[in-house]
C-alpha cells in the first residue's frame, strides 16, 4: 500500500491470472480515495449535521466521547499504559507464529518474530470464558494471564453487536482475581477486541472532529495488532498437507468465525485513518526511533513502505482464509466469514498497486461472484441457493441463523451500494428476503422459537438499511412497507458495533397508518412449519400456534419430532427451549435438544435416535 494519486481507472485487469473473473473493475467503485468503506469526507458535513440535530443521535456521539476521552487523556501522557495491555506475545523468544490445536484447544506455539505477534485464544468453546477487564485492571506486558472480579464466575462471552466497551470503566474498587492464559477461555479474544473496538471507536471521533489526538490512539493500537499479525500464519498452517480435506481454523483465532466475531472493525478503522497513517504516523519520531524500554513501540528502521504492506499482508492472509477455509455454498458460516473479509477487502487499494495483481477489485470479485467452491460461497451465489423464491426465507432456525443470515445478506447489500456496487435493486430475492421474518411472527411481534435459536422480536437492522436505501433512490413505496415493518418493533435499535445508525439510518422512521397485516396463514416446506393466526387489533387479543416437523433440509434445528406452539392475551404459551448456552454445555445435551425439552411426543426409540442424531452433528460441527 503507497500512498498515490487516486486517479479512476477505466479498463479492465489483464493479468491473465485473474482475469477469469473480473466482473468489477474500479471504475465501479464510487471512488479511490480514503476513508470510502462507509463514508467520505464529503459525508461528513451531513453526519455533523445530523448529529446536531437529531436527539438520538447527539447521544451516540456523546457516548463516544464519554468511552474514548478518558482514554485518549491517558494515552496522551502514557500511550505505553493503554498499548502494553493488549494480549500479545510479548516476551523476546516467545513471539510465536505458528499455532497448532489439540481437540478444541491450541496448546502448541512454535516460531519467534522480530515484533510481538498477536496472542491467539487458548480454547474453542465461549463457555466458561474471562469477560472483559477494565483498561487499569489488565496486566500490562501480561503472559495472557486475565483479570476477572473476585465475585465473578467465568461463563459465557457474548459475541453480541453491543457497542458497550468496557475498557473505559476505569477506577473500580472491587477486588479482581487472576485467571491463568489456558483457563480463560475466549478472553483474550475478547480483550483483544476490545482494543480494536476501541480504535474504530476513536477513528470515528477523528472523522467527525479532525482531532489527531483520536487518531494517534487508533494507529498505536492497529500498528500494534497489524504488525504482529503479519508475521503470523493461520492456526493449523500445514492442515490441507497434513490431513487433507477442508479445515475451519482461523488466521487469528481458532474459528474462521472468530476472526470475524472480532476483528471485523480494524479494516474501518484503518480506512478513517489512512491519511494520517501515511502522512504522519509511519513518519514520526516514535516509529522510527521508537520508545526506550518499551516493547510495543521498538524503533521500525524498514520504513514506511514496509509498514503499510503489514497491513497488505495481514488483510489478505484473513480474506485467503475466508476464501480457503470458509464456509461453502450452505449454511450461515460463510456469510459470518463475509462480514470481515468484504471490509478487508473494501479496504485495500487498486489491483495495479500490488506485485500480485490482488486488490479491491480482485478480492470482491471473488466474494461477489466467487467461483464457489467447497470452502467459499461467493455472495450472489449464496443468495440464489439458500433465499426460498417463494417465501424469502433463510432454511435455518427461523429466529436465530435465519433472520440473522438475511440480515447479513441485506447489510452487505447495502455497504456493497455505498461503494458504487447496487444489487439491492438488481436482485429481487434480496427485497424479497428482507422483509420474510413477517412470515414468522406472532402477533406481538417474537419470531417463532424453532431449532437453535431464542425467542426475539424481528431483526430490524436490515428494516432501517432498506427504508434508507428506499430513501436515498426515491422509492417512497418501498420506504413505507418497510416503515409498517417496523411497527412490530417495541423500538428502534440503534446500538451496534459498526455505528450503522450513525452513519446510515433515517433520522425519523416515516409515519404511516398502522402495521403490515400478518397473514392468517403462514407455510414453509424448507421448515415444516404452518403457521395460523387468528388475528384482531390488539395483539393482546390475538390467538395463534404454530405446528412444525423436523425440517430435514433446515440448518440447526433440533433433533425434535412433530413440536407446536401456542399464543394467547399477548404471550406465547407453552414456549420451545430453544437453544443451550452453547453447544458443548451439559444443558443442551442434558435437556434443550431432547424431547422433554420441547412440545412434542416421542416414544423411547425416537429418544434415543435423538442422541444418536445430535452426536453426529457435533462430530461434525464446524
Amino acid at each position: 500500500m503507497r500512498k498515490r494519486l487516486f486517479i479512476i481507472t477505466i479498463g479492465l485487469v489483464t493479468n491473465s491470472a485473474i482475469a477469469f473473473a473480473q466482473q468489477i473493475t474500479e471504475s465501479d467503485f464510487h471512488t479511490n480515495t480514503h476513508p470510502r468503506v462507509f463514508v467520505t469526507l464529503t459525508d461528513r458535513p451531513s453526519i455533523l449535521e445530523k448529529i446536531k440535530n437529531v436527539g438520538w443521535t447527539k447521544d451516540i456521539y456523546d457516548a463516544l466521547k464519554a468511552e474514548v476521552d478518558p482514554i485518549v487523556a491517558i494515552h496522551q501522557k502514557n500511550p505505553s499504559f493503554v498499548i502494553s495491555r493488549m494480549q500479545m506475545h510479548w516476551e523476546p523468544g516467545k513471539r510465536y507464529t505458528h499455532f497448532y490445536t489439540e481437540g478444541n484447544f491450541i496448546p502448541r506455539r512454535e516460531g519467534n518474530a522480530k515484533y510481538p505477534t498477536v496472542r491467539v485464544t487458548y480454547g474453542r468453546a465461549a463457555s466458561n470464558s474471562v469477560p472483559l477487564a477494565p483498561l487499569d485492571k489488565i496486566i500490562p506486558y501480561g503472559d495472557g494471564s486475565l483479570t476477572k472480579p473476585s465475585a465473578e464466575q467465568t461463563g459465557i462471552v457474548k459475541l453480541t453487536d453491543t457497542n458497550v466497551n468496557m475498557l473505559s470503566q476505569l477506577g473500580q474498587t472491587v477486588c479482581y482475581d487472576t485467571v491463568p492464559f489456558t483457563k480463560t477461555g475466549l478472553g483474550t479474544e475478547t480483550t483483544n477486541r476490545g482494543f480494536i473496538h476501541l480504535a474504530w471507536k476513536s477513528s470515528i471521533l477523528y472523522y467527525l472532529t479532525g482531532e489527531k489526538n483520536y487518531a494517534k490512539l487508533s494507529a498505536d493500537i492497529l500498528w500494534n495488532f497489524v504488525r504482529g499479525a503479519s508475521q503470523q500464519e493461520q492456526v493449523n498452517p500445514d492442515w490441507e498437507t497434513r490431513n487433507g480435506g477442508n479445515c475451519f481454523n482461523g488466521y487469528l483465532s481458532f474459528e474462521t468465525l472468530g476472526d470475524t466475531r472480532h476483528f471485523a472493525t480494524l479494516p474501518l478503522a484503518y480506512d478513517m485513518i489512512y491519511n494520517y497513517l501515511y502522512d504522519e504516523y509511519f513518519d514520526s519520531k516514535q516509529f522510527k526511533q521508537g520508545i526506550p524500554g518499551e516493547m510495543w513501540a521498538p524503533a521500525h528502521p524498514e520504513g514506511k513502505e514496509w509498514a503499510l504492506e503489514c497491513f497488505e499482508i495481514m488483510f489478505k492472509r484473513l480474506i485467503e482464509n475466508k476464501l480457503k477455509r470458509g464456509g461453502g455454498l450452505q449454511g450461515n458460516w460463510n456469510m459470518n466469514e463475509h462480514q470481515s473479509a468484504m471490509l478487508y477487502a473494501l479496504a485495500l487499494d487498486d489491483d495495479k498497486y500490488y506485485a500480485d495483481g490482488k486488490g479491491r477489485a480482485y478480492y470482491v470479485n471473488q466474494l461477489i461472484y466467487g467461483p464457489t467452491t467447497k470452502t467459499h460461497g461467493a455472495y450472489l451465489d449464496v443468495l440464489r441457493a439458500n433465499i426460498d423464491p417463494a417465501t424469502g426465507l433463510w432454511p435455518e432456525a427461523p429466529g436465530g441463523y435465519g433472520q440473522g443470515s438475511i440480515g447479513q445478506l441485506v447489510r452487505f447489500g447495502f455497504i456493497y451500494y455505498k461503494n458504487g456496487l447496487d444489487f439491492l435493486s438488481k436482485d429481487p430475492l434480496l427485497n424479497k428476503a428482507s422483509g420474510s421474518m413477517k412470515q414468522m411472527l406472532f402477533p406481538n411481534g417474537y419470531v417463532t422459537n424453532y431449532g437453535d435459536a431464542s425467542y426475539t422480536t424481528m431483526n430490524t437492522e436490515q428494516l432501517e438499511l432498506m427504508m434508507a436505501y428506499s430513501h436515498d433512490k426515491k422509492d417512497i413505496v418501498q420506504e413505507r412497507k418497510f416503515a409498517e415493518l417496523m411497527k412490530y418493533a417495541s423500538q428502534r435499535n440503534l446500538d451496534n458495533e459498526f455505528y450503522y445508525s450513525l452513519f446510515f439510518y433515517l433520522p425519523e422512521v416515516p409515519q404511516v397508518n398502522g402495521k403490515s397485516r400478518l397473514a392468517r396463514t403462514s407455510y414453509s416446506s424448507v421448515y415444516s412449519l404452518i403457521f395460523g393466526r387468528n388475528n384482531a387489533p390488539d395483539y393482546k387479543d390475538a390467538l395463534a400456534f404454530t405446528l412444525m416437523g423436523f425440517g430435514k433440509d433446515t440448518g440447526h434445528r433440533q433433533p425434535n419430532g412433530m413440536n407446536m406452539e401456542l399464543y394467547g392475551r399477548g404471550h406465547i404459551l407453552a414456549p420451545d427451549q430453544g437453544v443451550g448456552q452453547d453447544y458443548w454445555g451439559a444443558d443442551t445435551h442434558e435437556y434443550k435438544i431432547n424431547v422433554a425439552g420441547h412440545n412434542t411426543v416421542s416414544p423411547k426409540e425416537r429418544i434415543m435416535k435423538c442422541h444418536k442424531i445430535w452426536r453426529l452433528f457435533m462430530l461434525n460441527l464446524r
